[in-house]
């Protein structure tokens, strides 16, 4: 008898657990109907870049998605400095850049490096960077602005 009460007392348990679990994966699956989908783009790195509208240079900014937080927008995308003229921009936003191609001169006014593949960059709002580049360089962009607001 004993055993047999332990028996259906496991029974139970596995029973409960199985149903448990049901109930919970029913719920996982309302609360992911219910959330954004990631946004997957191909082969951004190949995309044509637009040129800024700074006459006299060589660079190109294109964005490429934007969040969608009204009050703290994030916007990501490509930039890519050409031989030319030197582009001096202050930044009303933070932005990081990733280089991924290339290599680019870049001055705060207090220090100027020459940046390559692989290194980072973080401009605090305020910063006025100048950028130019010997051949040309391609960075990712990420800045907390809305979209075309650079």
């Amino acid at each position: 008898m004993k055993r047999t009460l332990a028996r259906s007392f496991v029974v139970a348990a596995i029973t409960c657990t199985a149903l448990s679990g049901l109930s919970v994966a029913s719920a996982q699956d309302k609360a992911n109907a219910n959330t954004p989908k990631m946004v997957h783009l191909k082969d951004v790195e190949g995309m044509k870049i637009a040129p800024m509208e700074s006459p006299g240079n060589n660079a190109y900014l294109q964005d490429v998605v934007t969040s969608n937080d009204k009050e703290k927008p994030i916007t990501c995308g490509m930039f890519r400095m050409e031989k030319g003229e030197p582009l001096t921009y202050t930044y009303p936003y933070d932005e990081m850049k990733v280089m991924l191609e290339g290599e680019m001169d870049i001055s705060d006014g207090h220090d100027k490096i020459t940046v390559h593949k692989g290194d980072v960059l973080h401009f605090p709002k305020g910063s006025e960077i100048t950028f130019s580049s010997k051949d040309y360089g391609l960075a990712f962009i990420c800045g907390q602005r809305a979209k075309d607001g650079a």
